[in-house]
């Protein structure tokens, strides 16, 4: 495979796939064409049997057109971003899958590091590389996954500083005077910590008089336009696991108040909601949902307003969990709250939040002793 300049902003690709060459004129800068070559190669490799001679830039592209509509939209983006810069060209993606050894996995990593590429990207690399080698393991293309044990570079754990309670309040008054909505919209990710595609899923049937149902997620569907804009699609969780989560009455009545608004906005217009609106929308009759990307969009103008350009909308996840463990919920309720799936991350994250078990310890044995006298 080859990518060579033509011209100021043109590049020929140069695909061999299972004897068969292809190749493609595209405009643009280097880095398009190596998107465009990436997504040559899925198009062809897409369903054609696993080739005995792949390489490991053939067998990450077969891994990926498989396993691409099974995540979701933003985690598929960057493995897509991922394989086109890392995986696709040069001498490693080149090499025979059937000739990688542990070795050459752990040299290649280190070539990454050398080049500059942080710990956290060289693992994420490692998280493409470890499943493709896997796929190609079950296809009988290797006897072992070189990846599966392989020397990563250490990351040095970085302080979550999450906003304060104040805080939070501070962004939903300034998000109540930016947008309308995007204050319940804040209101649900700071008291359930549901992403942003869960938040931006939700209908107002997932709702009842006590509690809301997260069984689904939003993200656009890569390579698919309506409209000039990509597709939107409904995909599950990220946990794949549908989650029903208890509201207290003040958000209850939040979320009801909404709903009189969409309501009274669309009677202004001579219009009426659907029959199960979408909670967030700009539409007057609650067909479409916001994008993911509009509710950043909306965010970054509300945190301007409040003075606090620091705070990410994900930090809001990083309150609840932290809010969780301070005021002494346990871990089991507070991942299945958030949907966090790895109780290991979630306790390296959150646990220094608790309130010091060992002086509660200390208080309940001696208390015991004591109670005794």
């Amino acid at each position: 495979m080859s990518i060579d300049q033509r011209g100021a902003e043109s590049w020929r690709i140069r695909l061999a796939i299972n004897g068969e060459t292809h190749t493609r004129t595209i405009r643009g800068d280097r880095s398009a064409a190596e998107r465009a070559e990436l997504a040559l190669k899925l198009q062809l490799l897409d369903g054609r049997p696993a080739d005995p001679h792949a390489t490991v830039g053939d067998i990450v592209a077969r891994w990926f057109a498989g396993h691409r509509g099974t995540i979701s939209g933003s985690v598929a983006d960057d493995y897509e971003r991922i394989i086109a810069k890392f995986l696709n060209t040069g001498p490693f993606p080149a090499t025979p899958v059937a000739d990688v050894t542990e070795g050459t996995v752990d040299g290649f990593y280190r070539h990454l590091v050398d080049t500059g590429l942080g710990a956290p990207r060289v693992r994420r690399v490692h998280t493409v590389l470890r499943q493709a080698l896997r796929r190609a393991h079950r296809d009988g293309l290797i006897s072992r996954n070189a990846a599966a044990d392989a020397d990563l570079p250490p990351i040095e754990p970085s302080e979550i500083v999450p906003p304060s309670p104040e805080e939070v309040l501070s962004l939903v008054e300034a998000a109540a005077a930016t947008q309308p909505g995007l204050d319940v919209f804040l209101r649900l990710a700071a008291v359930t910590g549901a992403r942003r595609g869960e938040l931006c899923a939700l209908r107002f049937s997932d709702f009842t008089e006590t509690d809301i149902t997260i069984s689904r997620a939003l993200a656009t569907a890569k390579g698919h336009t309506t409209d000039g804009l990509e597709s939107l699609e409904e995909r599950t969780t990220k946990t794949r696991k549908i989650r029903r989560l208890a509201l207290d009455a003040q958000t209850v009545d939040i979320v009801a108040g909404h709903y009189q608004a969409l309501v009274g906005r669309a009677a202004d217009a001579h219009l009426q909601l659907i029959d199960d609106p979408r909670v967030f929308t700009d539409d007057l009759c609650g067909r479409q949902p916001w994008r993911p990307e509009t509710a950043s969009r909306y965010w970054g103008r509300a945190r301007k307003t409040a003075g606090l350009e620091r705070i990410r909308l994900h930090d809001l996840r990083h309150y609840v969990a932290s809010m969780m463990m301070a005021t002494g919920i346990d871990v089991t309720t507070g991942m299945g709250r958030g949907g966090w799936s790895n109780p290991t991350q979630f306790l390296g994250r959150y646990a220094h939040f608790q309130p010091a078990p060992d002086r509660t310890a200390a208080d309940t044995l001696g208390s015991l002793l004591d109670d005794q006298g």
